[in-house]
């Protein structure tokens, strides 16, 4: 048994002040051994306190502490200042708290973090909320993608839902029961659409101030996301070994983050293409700066915009946004040029070449030899599209 002679220890303790002459309204009820707890009607709802404070939190390990909490409880209401929020026992397997940890503590980059806290407010909490997570079987999950499929999403947006529902449970997997198993959404991927280099050529015509030039000319040779290029700050250039290290991302919020979106640190080699956009033109710690102040997202995305405007306007180049006119073009133009997925893959940071795939589908440039029947040679082969010496008829 937990519980304390009267008086032990309690000077400890910081006293409540009730305010003398309260009604007492309430009881304390030991609940199990050692343990005491505050019933309260308020409002016409039962509320139980089981400590005395929530920061420290002290169990009610005597009736005493109990009492002078229930006399504190009174002298709050009496006063119109009880809120039962402020009393309510944490409770770390409700849905909601669960889902605010796993927020906290995703190593995701900023714009995904965005997208999860948009699922979170959007779909999760108004079908889970209040749920324990450990009581949460396929039937809700079932019902909860009925749920987001009757508000007419597209496929490819309930796979995502879906996905990081999962990555949810899956963060507090030690604590559940069981894992649970997920509804299949087999959906298509969107079509990449990219610019070869001519084409992209065509838009840098109408990127004019240098300083922008230098940021999309980086991201055009690096295929790094706006995010990451936005990011890179000085000390991670290092002209004497040639190398850069893209190791962080600029935030919608301005504030820098230490990982990528592959949480992979990029090492990349300092190329002649690259070497002068680099080189320092104002005082920040941010290599590619505008008046003193970093690029973000929708700077880039403003800029880009206007010049494939442009661009469109005199050569009739598509207009895509800059994601697909950066970096899906880089893997695209690259693939076509015959590196392979691998080297790709290095250059992008991509933990698995399965993510890197998506771009096979675009290699055209080899396809169209066999379309157009070109058959190559193979080694040690004789090219059969030729005639050969040592034919025999056979009669």
């Amino acid at each position: 048994m937990n519980s304390l002679p009267i008086g032990e220890k309690f000077d400890s303790v910081m006293p409540l002040t009730p305010i003398p002459g309260v009604s007492m309204k309430g009881r304390i009820k030991e609940y199990r051994p050692g343990r005491w707890r505050v019933e309260i009607w308020y409002e016409k709802k039962k509320h139980c306190l089981y400590s005395y404070s929530k920061i420290p939190p002290i169990p009610l390990y005597h009736p005493e502490l109990a009492h002078r909490l229930l006399e504190h409880i009174n002298s709050l209401i009496d006063r119109h200042e009880f809120d039962p929020a402020d009393w309510a026992r944490e409770k770390p397997f409700r849905f909601e708290d669960a889902a605010e940890v796993w927020l906290s503590l995703s190593d995701v980059s900023p714009e995904w973090q965005v997208q999860r806290r948009r699922y979170l407010d959007k779909y999760f909490l108004p079908f889970f909320k209040g749920m324990d997570i450990r009581k949460i079987r396929r039937v809700h999950i079932d019902n909860f993608h009925k749920t987001i499929k009757d508000r007419g999403l597209s496929e490819k947006t309930r796979y995502n839902i879906l996905a990081e529902l999962k990555a949810l449970l899956n963060h507090h997997r030690e604590s559940l029961p069981r894992l649970l198993t997920f509804p299949k959404i087999s959906c298509q991927e969107k079509p990449i659409r990219w610019l070869n280099q001519e084409q992209q050529e065509q838009v840098f015509q109408f990127i004019i101030d240098q300083r922008d030039r230098s940021i999309f000319t980086f991201m055009r040779f690096t295929g790094c996301r706006p995010s990451e290029a936005a990011g890179l700050l000085r000390e991670n250039v290092d002209f004497e070994n040639h190398q850069i290290m893209l190791a962080t991302v600029l935030g919608d919020d301005g504030e820098t983050k230490g990982n990528t979106k592959t949480r992979i640190v990029k090492p990349l080699p300092i190329i002649s293409e690259i070497e002068d956009c680099l080189k320092p033109r104002e005082v920040s710690k941010f290599v590619f700066t505008k008046n003193g102040k970093p690029y973000c997202r929708s700077t880039l995305a403003y800029l880009w915009k206007i010049a494939n405007r442009k661009a469109t306007e005199k050569y009739g180049t598509p207009k895509i946004n800059l994601y697909n006119g950066m970096k899906h073009s880089f893997g695209c133009q690259r693939l076509n040029a015959g590196f392979s997925l691998d080297e790709i893959r290095q250059v992008y940071g991509h933990a698995s070449t399965k993510t890197t795939m998506r771009y096979a589908s675009y290699e055209t440039g080899r396809l169209a030899n066999v379309m157009s029947g070109k058959v190559k040679s193979l080694p040690g082969k004789k090219d059969l599209t030729n005639k050969s010496d040592d034919v025999i008829n056979v009669i």
